[in-house]
């Protein structure tokens, strides 16, 4: 068996025009000969590869052709270094905690739920009464020197307006006084006067979670007088008062009313001549509201 192997063709591929090599096959060693024989003949060793250990290789014959080696990179314009780049973070566009205003600590509200109340007290009506004192809330005179005319405390408005039925009179010596400070339009005032009428007086006042007095003041001549107290959520309150067809003078009676509602409503208290003799009514001197104690 023969090896031939052609230089030639190694210094074609690798683009060499001339190579000078030295190599060593088989312990036959080859120089400027490009080609070599070496027999072969018996029985080779191929468990060992034959050793084509390149030993040197002449590059300085090298063939550059085609490669443009004239024009150098362009380094003349080298990068800015000067100016550094802007490493100046960006705004933080989230809103932060506002420290300057201290949270809220207020307690939440009393969620406990309401017990709507309601009673009624008959007392005899004082001599003299001081709206102004007793009606810190609100209060409400009729009849003053006309029997259309309406006194009431200036700025509030915790009363409705006094509705009535029947003939309506007015009266100016009644035997009760009552006065006030702070009205309108009559700013100060004493009295004796109020208004009566064989029908019936209505009032409504306001109502809310915080308990209040209603002073209702009235009187009751020669006739049966019913008084209706009505809180939505609570059964009506009714009483009777009787004046015999002989009295001389009536029965003066003021009703103290302690209420108070589950949620803000109204109170409507109404006092009706139910069954007179002739000449019978009922009369209305005011109504004062203020905070119960």
């Amino acid at each position: 068996m023969q090896l031939r192997l052609s230089l030639a063709t190694l210094a074609l591929a690798v683009g060499v025009s001339a190579v000078a090599c030295t190599f060593t096959v088989d312990g036959v060693t080859g120089g400027d000969d490009l080609s070599v024989e070496t027999d072969l003949a018996g029985t080779p060793d191929l468990a060992v590869p034959p050793d084509l250990t390149v030993v040197a290789v002449d590059l300085l014959g090298l063939d550059l052709t085609g490669l443009d080696l004239t024009t150098p990179p362009d380094l003349t314009t080298p990068p800015d270094l000067t100016t550094p780049p802007d490493l100046t973070p960006p705004p933080d566009l989230r809103p932060g905690p506002d420290l300057l205003t201290p949270p809220d600590m207020t307690p939440p509200p009393d969620m406990t739920p309401v017990t709507p109340i309601l009673s009624v007290a008959a007392t005899n009506m004082a001599l003299s009464s001081s709206f102004t004192a007793e009606g810190t809330l609100d209060w409400l005179h009729a009849g003053y020197l006309t029997v259309g005319a309406r006194n009431e405390k200036s700025g509030a408005s915790e009363l409705g307006t006094l509705q009535s039925t029947g003939t309506v009179a007015r009266f100016g010596s009644y035997q009760r006084t009552t006065s006030w400070t702070d009205g309108t339009p009559t700013a100060t005032a004493t009295t004796n006067d109020g208004i009566y009428t064989d029908g019936t007086f209505t009032l409504t006042a306001k109502s809310t979670t915080t308990s209040r007095l209603l002073r209702f003041y009235v009187v009751v001549y020669r006739t049966t007088a019913t008084l209706t107290v009505s809180l939505p959520g609570q059964t009506d309150y009714t009483q009777q008062l009787v004046s015999p067809g002989n009295d001389p003078v009536g029965i003066y009676k003021t009703y103290e009313i302690t209420y108070r509602s589950a949620a803000d409503s109204t109170l409507t208290v109404s006092i009706a001549s139910t069954s007179s003799s002739v000449g019978g009514d009922v009369s209305f001197l005011g109504a004062t509201l203020t905070t119960a104690p």
